[in-house]
């Protein structure tokens, strides 16, 4: 292993140990085969938040995805996962496969360069940005942070780029406690310290605009000690408290936004580390917040059974943002109990759970990890037993070429980057 790949490894235990976790599914969002589990019986509970909120409604927040003008080329025409692998030199790269077209593209610049489950989807899919670089689909790198900013000490593969390249966050770790962080990009590079009680967590950070300007919106501790969601410009004006939890969940790993901006979607974990043998307390399970951020009103959806969604990308709004997609994995419950392993719920955006789709019911029983193609009604998943296809209800084995040509020597798959959803194809990328 490479002295580079040695010195980061160590920072990356904790992102991989709730990555992993993933793994009983690693990577997320499955699809009901056949047969949809019971509804859960706990309804969901309707919270007014005070403070903030509801002194006037927060303007319609959105994910910056600049339109690009077309270009000639249209290799990839997407849906496209992006996925993470590690070679026999125990190097890790990048890789993507296009669903539409099944091209696969091993992006050899990456070798060495790219963390697990650092990579991230960037200017509507057309790019990708990982550990303080930009690359385009070819593999590329195009643009990296400045030379006085990678100086900083600052982990990487926990960054988040700004829509308009001005900015990166971060998460770090101050004496137990973790800190999102600001850098600008320009001179003088300054560094801005967004939450005041130590409560950021990597899975929880998020980039959106908004008409009042450029939003990050993270986890923080309130000042009674309680766990809330946040927002704040990045230079650390407009502070403004989105949640109004009376109790404390232990983590906030996830958080999206709809398509039209209205509507902040989170996942909150309760047992952030079980301790074994774990008898099953209902008080343990995690839920999904859903929060009206024109209004003010949250609610709190419970998952019988779930320990939390997928650290960061856990919940995947419809292209509409009438529906949210919730993946994550059951509290350490007996292997027999058909709660047990990876979890998949399709929500409405007032909370009501439509169906869900647990690892007892895929193939073999196992699911790995999931990716949602196009639309969270559609997705690509693995098994034991391989990569499936689910599509309008059905689930069906990949085969041939339709079968990424991953899981070899090689090519062993240690993470992915779930397609991003209403990608209009390499041709409608800038060069």
């Amino acid at each position: 292993m490479n002295i580079w790949l040695k010195r980061t490894t160590t920072g990356l235990v904790a992102l991989l140990a709730l990555a992993l976790a993933a793994c009983n599914g690693a990577a997320g969002q499955d699809e009901p085969a056949a047969t949809a589990a019971a509804a859960p019986t706990a309804a969901p509970t309707t919270v007014t938040p005070a403070g903030p909120t509801t002194a006037a409604p927060t303007p319609a927040l959105t994910i910056a995805t600049p339109e690009a003008p077309p270009v000639a080329s249209d290799t990839l025409a997407g849906p496209v996962i992006g996925l993470n692998l590690e070679n026999t030199y125990e190097e890790y790269y990048l890789a993507l496969f296009d669903v539409g077209t099944n091209t696969f593209r091993e992006l050899s610049a990456t070798i060495g360069l790219v963390m697990p489950y650092a990579a991230r989807w960037f200017d509507g899919g057309c790019l990708i940005y990982a550990d303080g670089r930009l690359l385009d689909l070819q593999g590329n790198f195009i643009w990296s942070a400045p030379d006085e900013v990678l100086a900083q000490t600052v982990d990487w593969h926990n960054s988040f780029l700004s829509p308009d390249r001005a900015w990166v966050a971060t998460v770090v770790d101050d004496a137990g406690a973790r800190h999102v962080e600001v850098i600008r990009l320009s001179a003088p590079f300054d560094r801005v310290r967004l939450t005041e009680g130590g409560g950021g967590h990597p899975g929880a950070v998020l980039w959106a605009t908004a008409e009042d300007g450029l939003w990050l919106l993270f986890s923080d501790y309130d000042s009674g000690g309680v766990l809330q969601v946040f927002r704040a410009h990045p230079d650390g004006a407009g502070r403004e408290q989105l949640t109004a939890h009376e109790a404390s969940p232990a983590l906030i790993v996830a958080l999206a936004l709809s398509p039209d901006g209205r509507r902040l979607a989170y996942g909150a974990r309760n047992l952030a580390v079980p301790s074994y043998p774990y008898t099953y307390r209902v008080e343990d399970e995690g839920w999904v917040g859903i929060v009206d951020l024109a209004t003010g009103e949250t609610r709190q959806v419970a998952l019988p059974g779930l320990a939390g969604v997928e650290l960061g990308q856990g919940l995947v709004w419809s292209s509409d943002g009438t529906r949210l997609l919730a993946v994550g994995d059951s509290l350490p419950v007996d292997a027999g109990d058909p709660l047990a392993g990876r979890q998949v719920h399709w929500l409405t955006a007032d909370g009501a759970i439509e169906r869900s789709f647990h690892q007892a019911d895929a193939p073999e029983g196992q699911l790995g990890w999931v990716s949602p193609l196009g639309d969270i009604d559609s997705l690509m998943f693995s098994s034991s037993a391989g990569i499936y296809r689910y599509d309008d209800g059905q689930v069906r084995l990949l085969e041939g070429e339709e079968r990424p040509p991953i899981g070899d020597v090689g090519r062993r798959p240690v993470g992915m980057l779930p397609a991003w959803l209403g990608f209009a194809g390499e041709g409608a990328c800038q060069p």
